[in-house]
C-alpha cells in the first residue's frame, strides 16, 4: 500500500506540500537553516529537510525522494511487528488484526507517501517505544545504557518534529508512578529506578538541544509553531483578546457530527459549520477527511463534486463512487474508534494495577497524544487550515492499534461475544477495502455512482 504512493500519488498534492518543499529547496540552495519568519514550515526542526536537501543535491528528484518516507514507514511497521512479538508472545489473535490495521490505516499510509517530517518522526518514536519497556525491566546495571538508547531515538525524533515531546510526558508519568510505588523506606532502590532516565534526557539534549536553544534566542521560548512566526499577524490576529477557554464551544469537545455519514469530508471551512474534535480525529484517521488526494485522483480532474471552494487545499476532485466508499469507511471507523479507546482505558488500568510501568507508559501515550492535539485545537481554533489532523497523532498511535487487537482477542474468547468479534472484523475489512480502493482503484464494497445530492445537500458545489 505504501509503495503505491510512489506511483499513484503526486508529491505536489499533499496538504502543505508546496510549503514543505520550499524549505528543502532553500536548504539545498543555501546549505543553511532557513529564516523561520519567512518560510511557513521553517518552524519545524531541520532533520527531515536536511536529508531531503542532501538527496536533492545528489541529483534525486522530488518524485524519487518519496522512497525515503516510504522506507521509514515500512521500518515502522517492522518495529511494530517486533514489539508485538516481544510484548505479546503467543497471542496471535492480538497481533494479526493489529498488524493488518497498522498496514492499511489510511492516515498512516497517506502519511508515509508525503514529503514532510511525520513519517521519519513517527519511526524514531516507534524505535523509542520498543526500547522503553526494556529500561523498566532491566537490572539496575543495564538501565543506564538502555535509557541512553531511548534518548538517542527521542533526540532524533525531536530533531525532526517537536511533538515527540509527548513521549517524555508519558515517560515522566510512568517514572513518577514507579518512584511513588517503590517502598518509601528503600531510597536507594527508588534512586536506582529514577536516575537512569537522566541519561535519556542528557542524550536527547545533546542531539536536539541546540535547535531548541536557538528558538529561545530567536523567539524567547524553545517550542514554536507557525503561529509564532509567519502566521502570527494573519491567523493569531483573529484571537486578539480572546481567552484560551473561550476559543471553542463545549460541543467541540463532547459533540459528534452525524453528517459525517452523509458527506465524510471537510466542508471547506464553511463558517456556519460546527466542528467536533472527536469526529475529525476519527474521520481523518480512517478516511481522507481533508480530501488530500489519497484516492490518487488528479486534483484537476473535471467534475461537479468538490469538498471545498475552488482554489482551497480541500478542493481536490471527488467522485460519487469515492464519496460512497468514504461513507463505508466513516461507519467502520465509528466502530473501531470507541472499541480501541475503551480497550486502551482498560489496558491503562490493568498495567497500573500490575505495576508494569513499561507497558503502562506505552498505554498512556495515545491518550497523552490526543490531549496534546486537543490543546493545540483549543489554542489555535483554525479549522479552515486543518489544525486537527490524524497524521499529527500517528507517532503516538501504535499502542492504540494494539489495543484494538487486544479487544478482538477478548471478543472471540467467549461464544456470546462473537458478534462483537464479527463487527470488528467487518469494520477492519471495510477500512482495508477503502485503502485498497484509494490506492489501486479496486472496489470491494457496494457503492453508489449517483451524483444526485440528498435533500440536505452536502457542500460539494
Amino acid at each position: 500500500m505504501r509503495i503505491t504512493m510512489a506511483y499513484r500519488f503526486d508529491t505536489h498534492w499533499g496538504i502543505d506540500a508546496a510549503t514543505h518543499w520550499e524549505v528543502v529547496e532553500w536548504m539545498a540552495k543555501h546549505a543553511t537553516l532557513p529564516p523561520q519568519d519567512q518560510l511557513l514550515q521553517a518552524q519545524h526542526p531541520p532533520l527531515f529537510y536536511t536529508v531531503a536537501a542532501l538527496l536533492t543535491h545528489c541529483g534525486l528528484t522530488r518524485a524519487q525522494i518519496v522512497a525515503f518516507p516510504i522506507l521509514f514507514g515500512t521500518i515502522r511497521l517492522a518495529l511494530f511487528w517486533c514489539g508485538l512479538e516481544w510484548l505479546l508472545p503467543n497471542r496471535r489473535w492480538v497481533r494479526l488484526p493489529a498488524l493488518v490495521l497498522a498496514a492499511v490505516l489510511p492516515a498512516s499510509v497517506y502519511m508515509d507517501g508525503c514529503l514532510f517530517p511525520e513519517p521519519i518522526h513517527a519511526t524514531f518514536v516507534a524505535a523509542a517505544l520498543l526500547a522503553i519497556p526494556r529500561v523498566f525491566d532491566a537490572p539496575h546495571g543495564a538501565r543506564w545504557k538502555r535509557a541512553a538508547l531511548v534518548g538517542l531515538w527521542l533526540g532524533l525524533a525531536l530533531l525532526t518534529k517537536v511533538t515527540g515531546l509527548v513521549v517524555f510526558v508519558a515517560i515522566a508519568i510512568a517514572v513518577a508512578c514507579d518512584a511513588v510505588f517503590t517502598p518509601a523506606s528503600d531510597r536507594k532502590e527508588r534512586l536506582a529506578r529514577v536516575l537512569p532516565w537522566s541519561a535519556t534526557l542528557g542524550v536527547c539534549l545533546a542531539i536536539a538541544g541546540w535547535y531548541y536553544a536557538r528558538n529561545v534566542v530567536n523567539f524567547h521560548k524553545p517550542f514554536i509553531t507557525s503561529f509564532d512566526t509567519t502566521e502570527r499577524a494573519s491567523a493569531m490576529a483573529r484571537l486578539k483578546g480572546v481567552p484560551l477557554l473561550d476559543r471553542r464551544t463545549l460541543g467541540f469537545f463532547v459533540g459528534w457530527d452525524t453528517g459525517i455519514y452523509e458527506f465524510p469530508y471537510f466542508k471547506g471551512g464553511d463558517p456556519s459549520g460546527h466542528p467536533r474534535f472527536l469526529t475529525i480525529a476519527m474521520a481523518s484517521t480512517f478516511l481522507d477527511y481533508y480530501n488530500a488526494a489519497f484516492s490518487g485522483l488528479d486534483p484537476g480532474t473535471p467534475g461537479p463534486l468538490r469538498s471545498g471552494p475552488a482554489g482551497s487545499v480541500h478542493s481536490h476532485a471527488l467522485t460519487p463512487r469515492l464519496v460512497s466508499v468514504g461513507r463505508w469507511a466513516a461507519a467502520a471507523g465509528t466502530i473501531l474508534f470507541p472499541v480501541a479507546t475503551v480497550a486502551g482505558v482498560l489496558c491503562v488500568a490493568r498495567t497500573f494495577r500490575d505495576r508494569r510501568w513499561g507497558l503502562f507508559c506505552l498505554a498512556v501515550l495515545p491518550f497523552a497524544t490526543v490531549l496534546f492535539q486537543l490543546y493545540a485545537a483549543l489554542r489555535y481554533p483554525f479549522d479552515d487550515i486543518a489544525v486537527v489532523k490524524s497524521t499529527y497523532m500517528q507517532f503516538g498511535m501504535l499502542p492504540m492499534i494494539a489495543f484494538l487487537g487486544i479487544a478482538f482477542e477478548w471478543s472471540r474468547a467467549r461464544r456470546h461475544r462473537i458478534p462483537i468479534a464479527a463487527a470488528l472484523l467487518a469494520a477492519l475489512w471495510v477500512v482495508s477495502a477503502y485503502t485498497l480502493y484509494c490506492r489501486t482503484g479496486v472496489t470491494l464494497l457496494p457503492v453508489s455512482t449517483s451524483e444526485k445530492p440528498t435533500e440536505k445537500g452536502p457542500p460539494w458545489r
